[in-house]
Order: structure tokens, then sequence, then C-alpha cells
């Protein structure tokens, strides 16, 4: 017996964990990387791009293109959303270089989840509560890879592959995560290198805040708890040096907030903001109970108890009130939810649903993490002599976490052979392996020569054979004055564009 705790602790040690996690994360990702160079524009990106694609293909000019979206957005402000963030980069998607660039959408928002997840874990567990390296490495590549590969798949569409969808939510849940790194590295970093960190932190804030409404929202909420309890323990003056880009994210966001284009576009709310509210609470719970935590997602938390159980043993911090953490936690998800219920009287649309699936995973963690602590220090308290300091899982803990991978490994196996899509890699592969992906492509391709053929000319185009699951986001109408075929017809300078169905050809 003593023989096999000695080789398990030695093949689970918090090193190997890490390397293992991120060793599987990337490779995890190349399927899900590869598919993107068969994805193509739809919909707003299209309606969003249009004038700064046209001012390419007749300058050439970076700054011409960079004017356009500037005047867009200023257009946006003032007509439609305040929203300035998403609206300067929603207009410009990478198609308007060339289609065959679109692809790039998926690398941009990977790279950037990629680097903000594990950048503000690092600082939270490190700084904070003084974690080792390989222990924030492993729950990061745990929480990336719940992110990436475990989305519903209308979600992982719009906010991996469609541009408008990815860059709006995915891509500024990432500059929060780096806004919030930020904030922690001015609190708990050292003086000299404070000023400059002050800067790049302002401008993540007033960007955070001018970007969709939910994550602004999300934001501020964050903010606001943090001068929270800064003020209650009367230790601003320690912590002075956060007012200012905290300040920039409020007024990027009462900016946004109180943009004109608004009050233009705003219809008769659909609820009021205390009925809103509490739908909220209640979707939050429907999904999160019914779709979101999975038996995946249970399992990959089960590995990170470990983890978190020794991290809490090297710190005083006591983890007070852990009904309190973890009520908080399911209000910021909850608030994801209001803007929409409040404006549209529903809970949006997938690429909306799965941005709050981001925050639900990142808040689930931070909340099991917590109460983790908390039962450690109550075991510690009851049991001193069993409290070490040590970065070495116990023989218990070992076994606990091979268990949970070997059997997240055979149930995943099991599970994507009637269910190919299950998870995002393997979605990515099926639709590789079955030849929707390749068939797609081909029929796009061969849509965009007859639309840069056809300038000033009525172009007709055959309805779609193949729709990839991880790809298709949408399709023009057989109407030629749907809002999706007039935007394709104005972007190309068509005179229209109309689909033509399959059993009418």
């Amino acid at each position: 017996m003593k023989y096999f705790e000695k080789w398990v602790k030695k093949i689970i040690t918090p090193e190997n964990l890490a390397l293992f996690l991120t060793y599987f994360y990337f490779l995890s990702l190349l399927p899900v990387l590869y598919i993107a160079r068969y994805a193509f524009p739809s919909a707003d990106d299209y309606t969003n791009g249009v004038r700064c694609y046209q001012a390419w293909n007749a300058t050439h000019s970076l700054v011409a293109v960079l004017k356009e979206a500037f005047d867009r957005v200023i257009w946006e402000y003032t007509q439609w959303r305040g929203c300035f963030t998403s609206a300067f980069l929603s207009t410009l998607p990478p198609n308007i270089w060339g289609e065959h660039w679109y692809g790039l959408t998926t690398l941009i928002v990977i790279a950037a989840l990629t680097v903000s997840v594990p950048y503000f874990l690092f600082r939270l567990l490190g700084k904070f509560f003084k974690a080792d390296k390989y222990s924030c490495l492993s729950i990061s590549m745990l929480i990336l890879i719940m992110l990436v590969q475990c989305m519903r798949p209308q979600e992982r569409t719009e906010l991996l592959y469609w541009y408008s969808g990815a860059i709006n939510y995915t891509f500024i849940f990432s500059l929060e995560l780096f806004f919030l790194g930020m904030l922690i590295t001015i609190a708990w970093g050292g003086e000299k290198r404070k000023i400059l960190r002050i800067v790049p932190a302002s401008i993540l804030g007033f960007l955070v805040g001018g970007g969709n409404q939910m994550s602004a929202l999300n934001a501020l909420i964050i903010v606001a708890t943090i001068i929270f309890f800064i003020t209650i323990s009367k230790k601003w003056k320690n912590y002075k040096a956060l007012i200012i880009p905290m300040g920039f994210c409020v007024l990027g966001a009462i900016l946004s907030f109180a943009a004109p284009g608004n009050h233009v576009r705003a219809q008769e709310p659909a609820m009021s903001p205390f009925k809103a509210v509490f739908v909220s609470f209640y979707y939050c719970l429907d999904l999160g109970l019914s779709q979101w935590i999975t038996w995946p997602i249970i399992f990959m938390i089960l590995i990170m108890i470990p983890l978190f159980w020794n991290i809490a043993k090297k710190v005083d911090f006591k983890f007070p009130c852990p009904i309190l953490a973890l009520t908080y936690g399911y209000c910021v998800t909850s608030a994801m939810f209001t803007p929409s219920l409040y404006a549209l009287g529903n809970i949006g649309a997938g690429r909306i649903q799965g941005l709050t699936y981001c925050v639900f995973i990142l808040m689930l963690t931070l909340s099991i993490g917590y109460t983790t602590g908390w039962i450690q220090k109550k075991y510690a308290a009851y049991n001193p002599a069993a409290h070490t300091l040590s970065n070495k899982l116990s023989a218990d803990f070992c076994w606990w976490i091979l268990s949970c991978m070997f059997f997240l490994g055979f149930a995943s196996i099991i599970t994507v052979i009637p269910e190919p899509h299950y998870f995002t890699m393997i979605s990515a592969v099926t639709d590789i392996r079955n030849g929707q992906a390749a068939g797609y492509a081909r029929e796009l391709n061969t849509r965009i020569t007859l639309y840069q053929n056809g300038s000033g000319e009525d172009v007709i185009i055959n309805e779609l054979e193949h729709q990839p699951k991880l790809l298709f986001f949408s399709d023009l109408k057989p109407d030629t004055m749907d809002w999706e075929n007039l935007g394709v017809a104005r972007y190309y300078e068509l005179n229209s564009v109309t689909l033509q169905k399959r059993d009418m050809q």
C-alpha cells in the first residue's frame, strides 16, 4: 500500500498536473483553430464593416480605414448605441482586408482568453492568497478548458467564430479580466511601478466601461464592491492609487449608458427594473443548474478542490462568511441577464448567454475555492497536527485527482461517440472529417466571386447545402429586403442579392 501511495504522490504533483493540463489545453486548441480557416463573415459583419471595407478597397490606407471606424463610432453613439468600444471594434472585422483573413477572429479571441484568464488568476491567487505558480496554472487551464471546450453549440459559434459576437463579448470579457488583474497588481504590487501601471489600467477600465452593457455592469458591480470594502476598512490611504483606474471605468460606463443613441434606439422597457433583477436570479439558477453545470464541469471543479485546499493552508486569511461569498457570486452572475431582460424581456441571443456562462464559470470556480478555504480553516482548527505548509499534495488528494481525471477521460470518450458535437474540439474534428467545413467554404467562396463580379447587378445565390455545426451562424433570406441581404448588397455595392431555395433550383 505504501508503494502505491509513493507512486501516486510522485505522479500527481502540482508541477506535473500543471504541465499536463497546459499541454492538453493547447493540444485541444489545434482543431478549434484549424477549422477557423473555413469560417466566413455573416450578418452584422457586413453591416458593421461596410464603410471600412470600402475605404480600404478605395485607398488601401490604414488612416482612411481608422477614420471610417471613428466616424462609425460617432454615428452609433448619437444614433444607435453608446457602447463605443464595441462599436469601434465591430467596424474592423478581418474580412475588410479580404475574406480569407476572417479566420483570424478565432485566433484573436482565444489568444485574448488564453492570456487574460491566467493573468487575472495569477494576480488574484498569487498576490492575494500567495498561491504557488503551479496551482495557479492548473486552475487557469481548467477554467480555460471549461470556457473553450464546454460551451453549448450556439454559444461557441457566436463567441469563437462569428466576429461580431466574439469581439463584442469574448474579447471585452478578456479586457475586463486584464483590468481586474491590473487593479490587483496596483493594490498589492510594489510602489516603484505603481504609477506606470495606473495608465494602462485606466485605459482598460475606460474601454471596458464602453464595452457591451453586460460587461460594463459587471465591472461596475466589482468596482463598487472594492470601494465598499476599502471604505469600511478605512484603508483608502493604502489603496488610493486605485481611484484613477476605477474612476475611468465608471466614466466609460457613464458615457456609454448616457449616450444619445441609446435614447434614439430605445423602446418601451419590456420589464420594470425591479422585475428584471428578480427574473435574472431565476434564469441564472435555471441555466446554471440545468445546462451549465454538466458532468465535465463538475469533475474539473472537483480536481481544483485539492489545489484550493493547499492554497488555503498557506494564508492567514480565515475565509469568513462563505454563504455571503456564494451569494455575491450568484448576484454578480445573475446581473449579466438584467440589461437584456429590462430592454427586451428575454435573456438574449446565444452570445449573451455565452458571455454569462463565462462569468458563471469564473464565479463558480472562485466560490468553490473560497468555500474550500473556509472548510480547510475549520478543519485545521480542530486538527492542528494535520496542518502543514508543504506544496505537496497528500496521497488522498492525489488519488482524488487521478480518479477524477480517469473518469473524465473515460466519460468523454463514450460521450463523443453518440454526441460528436459535445465538446468544441470534437465538434471541429467532426465538421472537418464529414466535409461540412470544406463544403461550406467552397459554397461561400462561390458566392463571394458572384458578389465581387456583380457590382451594380441583381445577384441570385443558392441556398447553402453545407452548414457546419461549429461555423454556421446565419444565412441570407429569399426576401431581397431582409436586413442581412441589404447588408451584403451594400457591402459589395450590388443592386440586390436574393437567396434561392434548393427546392426551387
